[in-house]
């Protein structure tokens, strides 16, 4: 490939006697360039004067020259910055060449896209395929040296690159589970993580636990928690499936969905429940009595975590007492939220008996 300079200088006494036309190139094409003066190893298509040279031509003339959706050039071939590679610009997009990934054109929202992210310069580096038609015979991918992009009708041009896109194309691409990408790569608001959002979820990738994908109602769940910079943090293993039930582990807990009821479990220093209350109950094998419960008043959300703290003692007692209903009741209104306790004992009474199932007494109770 030669530069602007070698061109001009050539094309005062190179004509298209001296190139050949190139081999399989377009009866249409051949015409174009049946009469004009050249530099050689270029062509021009007329009612233009723009020269096309070496591998970009090729690339060009195999499409289909001005016939293709590139139509026709509207530049010379140009150097691109740092002497990386070349570029000839056409009405309909692109074609960029380098010595490692040859000639390929870019166009439409993946030129938009790739200059987002600063074209060649950019982590995406130089194309190394041209547009790949998908599975759905609409959808398009392309593939770069520092990633891909993908897009569809419904979500538009987006960049998936590394680890993220490892994960995702090993849960099937946008066949799997996740679909296609609505976003590039974002940086989590802790400066360390990254995401990207699919269709049917997202995938999350820290450096201390790797990329894994949330999606469906755990995804909603987490979410109410406040994401990676909730309670639970960061997700470290992909859902396990057992039959319909699902539960994913985090940083700091485990989320499920099990029987057809959300459930959110952590861990919790026994330091922290022998702080929190000495004695919150009786003795015995009986209901505790809540009268003394050490639930304080919080208009405006600073007694959280002593709330919460507390109601880890209740919530022991609930699982020593073999009260599935109840633990689940009270983790989801008081344990995970540290609001101060607002139902009445005869509620409390009612979570006890066995047939209590599922949220819809503590939806409706909830503050």
């Amino acid at each position: 490939m030669q530069d602007n300079t070698t061109f001009e200088a050539a094309a005062a006494t190179t004509t298209l006697e001296d190139t050949a036309p190139v081999e399989g190139a377009a009866p249409a094409v051949q015409a174009f360039a049946a009469t004009a003066a050249v530099a050689a190893g270029c062509q021009i298509y007329p009612p233009t004067t723009f020269q096309v040279c070496g591998a970009i031509r090729d690339k060009y003339n195999q499409m289909g020259g001005p016939t293709s959706f590139l139509l026709f050039p509207k530049s010379n071939e140009l150097t691109n910055p740092g002497n990386t590679g070349k570029r000839t610009e056409f009405i309909g997009g692109n074609i960029y060449w380098s010595a490692a990934t040859g000639a390929h054109p870019v166009a439409h929202e993946f030129l938009f896209k790739w200059g987002d992210h600063g074209y060649e310069s950019g982590f995406l580096k130089y194309p190394k395929t041209d547009e790949i038609v998908l599975s759905d015979g609409i959808s398009r991918r392309q593939e770069f040296q520092g990633g891909h992009i993908y897009w569809s009708p419904a979500t538009g041009a987006h960049s998936i690159q590394g680890l993220i896109y490892d994960k995702w194309k090993a849960l099937g691409a946008e066949t799997g589970v996740l679909k296609f990408p609505t976003s590039d790569e974002i940086v989590a608001p802790d400066g360390k993580g990254r995401f990207t959002t699919f269709q049917g979820g997202a995938i999350y990738w820290h450096p201390n636990t790797g990329a894994h994908p949330v999606y469906g109602p755990l995804y909603l769940f987490w979410a109410h928690f406040g994401y990676e910079a909730g309670s639970f943090g960061y997700p470290t293993a992909d859902p396990v499936y057992t039959g319909d039930n699902v539960s994913q582990q985090f940083q700091r807990g485990t989320l499920r969905l099990w029987d057809g009821n959300l459930e959110g479990y952590q861990p919790v220093d026994s330091d922290e429940i022998a702080d929190a209350e000495t004695d919150p109950h009786p003795p015995y094998s009986a209901f505790p009595d809540f009268a003394g419960y050490a639930s304080v008043a919080d208009p405006d959300g600073t007694k959280r975590e002593q709330n919460r703290n507390s109601a880890e003692a209740i919530a022991t007692y609930f699982h020593n007492e073999d009260r599935p209903t109840a633990l689940e009741l009270w983790t989801h209104l008081y344990r995970h939220t540290g609001n101060p306790v607002t139902v009445s004992e005869i509620t409390l009474d009612s979570w006890m008996d066995d047939a209590t199932n599922g949220y819809g007494e503590a939806n409706r109770l909830a503050p």
